[in-house]
């Protein structure tokens, strides 16, 4: 596996996961917030929902 070409997937409260995975060296800056639909997420309730 080359994990420079894999996707991680994490589900969850995004006000706790987020911060965590925001301090990782050289994940931090690379992560994307998709809304329930799996869409890119907005700003307001998409912003706050990680597929709840």
């Amino acid at each position: 596996l080359d994990p420079s070409k894999m996707a991680i997937l994490v589900i969850g409260d995004r006000s706790v996961i987020e911060p965590g995975l925001r301090s990782l060296e050289g994940i931090g800056a690379n992560i994307t917030v998709l809304n329930a639909e799996g869409r890119p997420a907005q700003t307001g309730a998409d912003a706050t929902r990680m597929g709840n």
